[in-house]
């Protein structure tokens, strides 16, 4: 065997150490801290039901958080506040008895109603005095009314337009005994 045609040893060239550099610090540096994230639980809630306002990532070294109505923090729309260390909690404005927060930064609702559908933010206060914060939009869906319906006998199938006619509050066991309605007032659902 012949000796190797490339030298043992290369010498570093400069932009080598820099992308190096550039490389280690990129990992040496702390990773970034995750955002505060609220979700309802359930997804979905129908009035008169519970729901939590859940946080998903509560950061560390909190000193206190509180809970407001609306998209913004405004005192007069605080629901409640929590200091950390004491476990004391505070009602604000807002209150209104149905509300309760919890250590871990989730607010309950008992008995939703239509009205308590808007925003809802969460303030959380560092020992270090920074402050963050996180809004969510809680939906509530009113209760349905219930229906009977009908196919009205000038419809063909399936030529023509189907038509439904509904009668709310009407009783789902008994048979329709309501005329098919006018013309006008019917739905098309397909064409």
């Amino acid at each position: 065997m012949g000796p190797p045609s490339a030298r043992p040893h290369r010498e570093c060239i400069p932009w080598q150490g820099l992308l190096l550099t550039a490389s280690l610090l990129t990992f040496w540096n702390a990773p970034t801290t995750a955002r505060l994230f609220i979700v309802s639980v359930p997804f979905e809630v129908a009035e008169g039901e519970n729901v939590h306002l859940s946080v998903v990532y509560l950061p560390e070294n909190l000193y206190s958080y509180g809970w407001y109505k609306g998209k913004t923090v405004e005192p007069n729309q605080l629901i409640a506040a929590y200091v950390i260390d004491t476990h004391v909690r505070t009602p604000g404005p807002a209150y209104s008895g149905r509300e309760t927060i919890s250590p871990s930064g989730d607010l309950h609702f008992q008995n939703v109603t239509l009205e308590d559908t808007g925003y809802y933010t969460l303030q959380v206060t560092y020992r270090n005095s920074q402050i963050d914060q996180a809004s969510h939009h809680l939906r509530v869906y009113g209760e349905c009314s219930k229906f009977d319906s009908e196919i009205s006998e000038d419809a063909a199938w399936p030529q023509d337009t189907f038509c439904w006619s509904l009668y709310p509050q009407s009783q789902w066991l008994s048979p329709p005994s309501k005329p098919a309605a006018p013309q006008s007032q019917r739905r098309a659902l397909w064409s």
